[in-house]
């Protein structure tokens, strides 16, 4: 599962970086904020193809909670799918629309929008927060 997480977020990092360096440079904030919304979009992106395991890899927490307890959590999240379809004709699309810093909490909030089959939309905001190894996680 690690294995499977480190390289989607190397390959996620590396079209950030890719179209980061295409453009005008950009302080240190505006690419970590591109940075957590690109790991942001990969982690909702596993959730709507149905991978509940590949969606929790991205929990900053993950390695401390009991591996008897990460089925519960990810049926939690297929079931909150299941919802979403009875409410609103399912989730069509997540999309990371924009990243604020929270210096306060060390914490970047990620917008996503989420698109339902019934044409209506809600934003939510994720809390990110970078790991011992730097890389972006869901708090």
């Amino acid at each position: 599962m690690k294995t499977l997480l480190c390289k989607a977020v190397l390959s996620v990092l590396l079209v950030v970086i890719a179209c980061i360096s295409c453009k005008e440079s950009k302080s240190p904030e505006e690419v970590a904020q591109a940075e957590a919304m690109a790991v942001a979009q990969a982690c909702y992106d596993r959730l709507l193809q149905g991978d509940y395991d590949g969606f929790l890899a991205f929990r900053h927490d993950i390695d401390n909670i009991p591996a008897e307890m990460r089925p519960q959590l990810a049926d939690a999240y297929k079931m909150y799918m299941a919802t979403e379809q009875q409410l609103h004709q399912g989730v069509k699309k997540f999309t990371a629309t924009r990243a604020q810093t929270d210096s306060t909490s060390n914490v970047m909030q990620v917008f996503m929008l989420l698109d339902y089959g019934d044409g209506t939309q809600e934003e939510v905001v994720v809390p990110m927060v970078t790991d011992k190894a730097g890389q972006w996680r869901m708090k």
